[in-house]
C-alpha cells in the first residue's frame, strides 16, 4: 500500500488538525513533495508538530521519510485519490473527484486481491449442493441478483431478505448449503 492509499485509509481516525494536512496534500499533491515541513504546516494553517504527528499515523519516521514516501507514490502510478467532496465544488469537479475515488479504490482492491481465496470460493459454490443469498434493505436487490446470475450455472440457489426466513433457512441448513449474506452499506451490529 502506497502513502497515498495509507493518507486515505488513515483520513478517518485522524484528528482535526491531521485532516487539513492531509486535506492540502491532496489538494496540492505535486507541489506537496517539494514542500519543507513548515511549508506543508504554514499550506494547511497548522503547526509543524501537527504535521509529525501527522506523518508517523502513516508508518513513516517522520517528515523527510514521508516525503521520500509520497513521491515514490506518483513513481508507482498511483495518481487517483479520494479527495472530499466540497460544498462549494464546481459539477465538473465534484464528478472529477467521484470518479478519481472509485478509480483509486478499484486500484487498490486489484492489487490486494488474493487470488487463492478467490479460487478456493469459486470451488466452494460450483460444487455445492444449495446456495442461498441473503440480502437486507438497500442488498436485497443484490441478493437477488446474485441468484439470478447462480441459475446459470444449474446449482439450486434461493434468496431471502426476510430477517424471519433468513433465520427459519439456517434452522435447516444442511452440511454442503452455503449461505453467502450481503450486507448493506453502514453500521452492522443488529443484524439478524
Amino acid at each position: 500500500m502506497n502513502t497515498l492509499e495509507q493518507i486515505n485509509n488513515n483520513f478517518e481516525y485522524s484528528s482535526k488538525s491531521e485532516k487539513k494536512v492531509a486535506n492540502s496534500i491532496f489538494e496540492s499533491l505535486q507541489k506537496a513533495i517539494h514542500l519543507c515541513i513548515a511549508s506543508l504546516a504554514k499550506l494547511a494553517n497548522e503547526s509543524k508538530p501537527t504535521v509529525n504527528s501527522f506523518c508517523r499515523i502513516i508508518d513513516t519516521k517522520g517528515f523527510p521519510d514521508f516525503e521520500l514516501r509520497l513521491a515514490q507514490s506518483f513513481g508507482n502510478g498511483t495518481s487517483y485519490v479520494n479527495r472530499l467532496v466540497d460544498q462549494d465544488d464546481t459539477v465538473s469537479c465534484h464528478t472529477q473527484k467521484v470518479f478519481d475515488s472509485a478509480i483509486a479504490q478499484l486500484g487498490i482492491v486489484k492489487d490486494n486481491l488474493n487470488t487463492t481465496n478467490i479460487n478456493r470460493a469459486i470451488d466452494l459454490l460450483t460444487q455445492v449442493k444449495k446456495n442461498a443469498f441473503f440480502g437486507l434493505a438497500s442488498s436485497a436487490v443484490v441478493a437477488h441478483g446474485a441468484m439470478s446470475k447462480f441459475f446459470h450455472f444449474y446449482i439450486p440457489v434461493v434468496y431471502f431478505v426476510d430477517v424471519i426466513m433468513q433465520h427459519i433457512y439456517c434452522i435447516n441448513y444442511r452440511y454442503g448449503d452455503v449461505v453467502i449474506y450481503i450486507l448493506p452499506p453502514g453500521p452492522h451490529s443488529k443484524l439478524g
